[in-house]
């Protein structure tokens, strides 16, 4: 279940690591980027500000609309992070549980 949708060109930081992650009581962070997607040391240093238990996941855009819209993704709490309004768009668009929002 999407919990909230960010627009933040700089993803992941400490108040959404540490701030939003407990606040929102979140399973995991979805980064739906197609350059972080496919740069392994932007991933990396992602993925490193992330508190342990949180997971982590990195896609391009596409492959993170198809991510949320797995039915295994309706059991986790999860943050969608996006640095575009377009891209924001983009999902909401595609998502098809847009009831949820």
């Amino acid at each position: 279940m999407i919990v909230a949708l960010r627009v933040d060109e700089r993803l992941i930081h400490g108040q959404v690591a540490m701030t939003w992650t407990k606040a929102l009581k979140l399973d995991g962070l979805v980064v739906a980027n197609d350059e972080a997607a496919n740069n392994e040391i932007q991933k990396m240093s992602l993925k490193m500000a992330v508190p342990q238990e949180i997971k982590c996941i990195i896609k391009t855009v596409e492959s993170a609309i198809q991510l949320l819209n797995d039915p295994r993704a309706q059991k986790m709490r999860l943050m969608v992070l996006v640095t575009t309004v377009k891209d924001a768009v983009t999902i909401c668009e595609r998502f098809q549980d847009i009831e949820q929002f």
